[in-house]
């Protein structure tokens, strides 16, 4: 292991104060901690570098259990479409088997090639979670109050770990979040977030996606005849991409390429044709062509699982616009060799790609799972930063098996 930089004890000891620690009680708390050693002066360096970059935000206090009442504020006191950064602080750590984290594969790329992080390290992993909102930033709407259950996704493209998850707080913009519904618990909660977001960026989105109308923006929906086909369909993200296609969509038409074991869980999903993956690629090409009503009609595949897309491309019709979604990068050059009409792109999860869709879609999910649309996904659970347990998980990831997913208690 590496040795315990003065960066890193600066990022522990903040964790344990939460992010909107000041100078006086970090100071306080070097003196009285075991660990503190003859560098703590730099670690307050690094404290107050932080804070020149946290006080680019409002100077507007921060609303805390002490200084907020549970009532929340009017609508009229806050204007979600304020000019400044929103923010909740969400405390992650108290003792309680509902505050989850979810480590995904997608960290395991963060640990092992820098994936979000390579260039800000050290970092801390873990951008699916749920917590208690512990305090309320100055500019938070009234959708949310201290104590409230939540869940959501932090925003890896941020400088600091600040709204990482495997830490004791985490702080986290209000249009990446949404109440946890009672019909689930935090730890159900945590396995949602990235891949649900990822689906409405992939269903929803011009630029990322298949370029569906969303519900919330009240246009009709004319494509429900239209066949969609999913490569990779044994994933979670493809059972979650046919739920929300088939039942709040209402598409007809979801034709998957998957092992056929995964059978049962995409027909109960939603999907109409479970293509053996395991064909040869002329034989799949067939059945998916013969499953839409032939090739012409082949106009928007997502693919789950291909680091190559020779069969994707093979898929789509000749001569007319497509649209090809994916969650490993794509070579849209290389499609438009033989499918010149073709927009391909890499579904990369953040919750700015959502776009104008981010604040509907969060405040939108949890009907969908009240109504038991979305389900979440298989999960075992850890308690406390566990580095063994964690990095067994990643290696499994990293292996490409592992697909349950791990939840961790900080």
């Amino acid at each position: 292991m590496k040795p315990f930089t003065t960066k890193h004890k600066y990022r522990y000891l903040r964790g344990r104060l939460g992010p909107c620690i000041d100078i006086k009680s970090l100071k306080a708390l070097i003196s009285s901690d075991p660990s503190s050693n003859s560098k703590s002066d730099n670690v307050i360096k690094h404290a107050e570098s932080d804070l020149r970059l946290r006080d680019r935000q409002p100077s507007t206090p921060w609303r805390t259990r002490d200084s907020l009442s549970k009532s929340r504020r009017s609508p009229s006191q806050s204007d979600f479409s304020s000019r400044y950064v929103i923010w909740l602080l969400i405390q992650v750590a108290v003792v309680s088997n509902t505050i989850s984290i979810a480590v995904l594969p997608h960290d395991s790329y963060g640990r092992d090639h820098g994936l979000f992080i390579g260039d800000k390290l050290p970092f801390v992993l873990g951008s699916s979670l749920a917590g208690i909102v512990e305090q309320l930033g100055p500019e938070s709407d009234s959708t949310f109050g201290i104590g409230d259950r939540v869940f959501g996704i932090s925003d890896v493209t941020y400088p600091t770990p600040d709204q990482a998850g495997l830490q004791q707080y985490a702080i986290l913009k209000t249009d990446a979040i949404a109440i946890v519904p009672k019909t689930i618990s935090s730890d159900e909660a945590a396995t949602l977030p990235v891949n649900i977001a990822t689906i409405a960026i992939a269903l929803f989105t011009k630029e990322f996606g298949l370029n569906f109308p969303a519900p919330w923006e009240n246009e009709p929906f004319t494509f429900t005849d239209e066949p969609i086909v999913i490569l990779g369909a044994g994933t979670n993200a493809a059972r979650l991409f046919t739920r929300v296609a088939t039942k709040v969509l209402g598409v007809k038409n979801v034709i998957t390429v998957a092992s056929l074991s995964n059978k049962t869980e995409l027909l109960e999903a939603g999907a109409s044709y479970v293509i053996d993956r395991h064909l040869s690629d002329d034989a799949i090409i067939a059945e998916v062509h013969e499953a839409a009503g032939g090739q012409a009609n082949v106009t928007r595949i997502f693919d789950c699982a291909s680091w190559d897309h020779h069969l994707a491309a093979a898929l789509f019709a000749t001569d007319k616009p497509s649209r090809l979604s994916t969650l490993h990068p794509v070579d849209e050059a290389k499609v438009r060799e033989t499918r010149p009409l073709c927009k391909a792109s890499l579904v990369l999860m953040t919750n700015g790609n959502l776009g104008s869709h981010a604040r509907d879609f969060w405040q939108t999910l949890p009907r969908w799972i009240e109504a038991g649309i979305v389900r979440p996904t298989a999960f075992y659970t850890v308690d406390g930063l566990d580095e063994a347990k964690i990095n067994k998980q990643l290696d499994e990831y990293a292996a490409g098996k592992g697909l349950t997913h791990l939840i961790v208690h900080p």
